[in-house]
């Protein structure tokens, strides 16, 4: 087997083990899970490339892995943090050697699962609401009795009996949980966020529902519309960032979601197309190989 060559742009990121997402496309490839993969990969969505430019500054990576070409065009929202600029947003000339910066779409790693047969959602009547994490942990009582109540008004009036309320795992917290028990709702979660089976999990909790719904646009939300699982924003504005943060909050703001996502917006299947484009084209593992691993098999 050959040896990366010494280059400080081989280092592999560790972000890139987040969810699982380096096993996952490892097993996808057939590679082991030895080998660097040279950059660094998106592991989540959101508004921007997934990269934040100051990071782009100091890192020693020059190759970021992107899952379609929307996210790298979408590089002028990318967020910077310093005390000057907090939550501003920024475009591709605050990169200070933007010519060294290589931006790849490799598709969402959500799309390299192995298969597996779907038999639909246990019930027809089951919710799945997933709030977003990261500003979720600071929710006081109050936040999260109106994003709840918000979810609970949402499945009255679409008949759902029963409803899932999946927690990140900062906030699977006992306060949290009793507190989704008061309103009838079921708290689950898929674990620590460096669980390999991450992943697998969410997409087991999407199938088993049969609509999923956020208070902002988000990640499940774009792999529940590809599982064609109706997708709906539920109880946005219920919860922002204190201070504000005009890059983070971009994802529950009603404007501009109606503007940037209008299909999402609309709720249903209506916004899959979108989901579809931001989720990427699924290589083959052929062609991950020769991105990810091009110091091996390039020209192969």
């Amino acid at each position: 087997m050959m040896l990366p060559p010494a280059s400080p742009s081989l280092f592999t990121c560790s972000s890139n083990n987040l969810y699982g997402i380096s096993a996952l496309i490892c097993s996808y490839c057939s590679v082991t899970e030895s080998l660097p993969i040279a950059g660094r990969i998106q592991h989540g969505w959101e508004p921007g490339p997934g990269i934040v430019i100051e990071a782009m500054n100091e890192s020693l990576f020059d190759r970021y892995y992107v899952w379609s070409k929307h996210a790298a065009e979408r590089l002028g929202l990318a967020r910077i943090h310093s005390k000057e600029k907090d939550g501003l947003l920024t475009d591709i000339s605050e990169i200070k050697d933007p010519e060294r910066v290589v931006m790849i779409p490799v598709g969402a790693p959500y799309l390299y699962l192995p298969e597996a047969k779907d038999v639909g959602p246990v019930a027809p009547d089951w919710l799945l609401a997933i709030p977003g994490h990261g500003t979720v942990s600071s929710r006081s009582a109050h936040p999260w009795h109106e994003y709840l109540t918000a979810v609970r008004r949402f499945a009255d009036d679409r008949g759902f009996a029963r409803v899932s309320v999946q927690l990140y795992a900062e906030d699977d917290k006992e306060v949290n949980r009793n507190t989704v028990k008061e309103f009838g709702f079921i708290p689950i979660t898929c674990g620590p966020v460096g669980n390999p089976g991450f992943l697998g999990h969410v997409r087991d909790f999407i199938r088993q529902h049969a609509v999923t719904t956020s208070d902002r646009i988000c990640t499940t939300g774009m792999y529940s519309l590809y599982e064609n699982r109706p997708f709906y924003i539920v109880g946005a504005g219920t919860v922002v960032n204190d201070p504000p943060d005009a890059y983070d909050d971009l994802v529950c703001n009603m404007d501009w979601i109606h503007k940037r996502f209008p299909g999402i917006w609309a709720g249903g299947l209506e916004g899959r197309n979108e989901a579809l484009e931001e989720l990427g084209i699924k290589r083959s593992p052929e062609e991950l190989k020769r991105i990810f691993w091009y110091w091996i098999w390039e020209g192969a």
